[in-house]
């Protein structure tokens, strides 16, 4: 059983790839996976030029509001990035409930748009600015593993002020 948010979700034994193509997740004792988003893809009308970079390391996720979901993905490359895909929540809760009657999404949509997570980057506190709209200028090698904390996620005026995501690199 997943638990999601308002969702919860039963999955059998089988996984599938959106796309077609290989699938890279292999759901053990009973559980069911089916593919959000994969590397390459590139949502269309999204506002962004945006396609997924390869070696996906680690992931976090919160809610936006109550109808995005908003997933954090770092990529473990040598000029590393962070990228932000945000999904609807209503169809993604659907695309669910027809994996589990049907087998298959149905075609419905949840992807609402993906990009790099941020467009600028400082290494001196602030003092000055790197400006980047892809992983070509990021200066950031191999991010590793990542974790995210909605704000307060230990109750009013205990943990991080804001949604943060934390990764590490070399």
């Amino acid at each position: 059983m997943i638990a999601c948010t308002a969702v919860t979700v039963v999955l059998t034994a089988n996984a599938l790839a959106l796309d077609g193509g290989t699938l890279r997740v292999n759901p053990r004792g009973g559980w069911m996976a089916f593919e959000a988003i994969s590397v390459g893809d590139n949502p269309v009308n999204d506002g962004f030029d945006w396609a997924m970079p390869e070696t996906f390391d680690g992931i976090g996720a919160w809610l936006v509001d109550p109808d995005t979901l908003r997933l954090q993905i770092n990529h473990e490359t040598s000029d590393a990035t962070i990228s932000e895909v945000n999904l609807n929540v209503t169809n993604l809760r659907v695309a669910i409930q027809n994996v589990i009657a049907s087998n298959t999404t149905g075609g419905v949509g949840f992807v609402e748009s993906a990009r790099q997570a941020y467009d600028r980057w400082s290494n001196n506190g602030g003092a000055t600015w790197v400006d980047t709209s892809n992983n070509s200028n990021t200066s950031f090698s191999r991010f590793c593993s990542g974790q995210s904390y909605a704000a307060h996620t230990f109750g009013t005026d205990r943990g991080f002020v804001d949604d943060v995501y934390i990764t590490n690199g070399t």
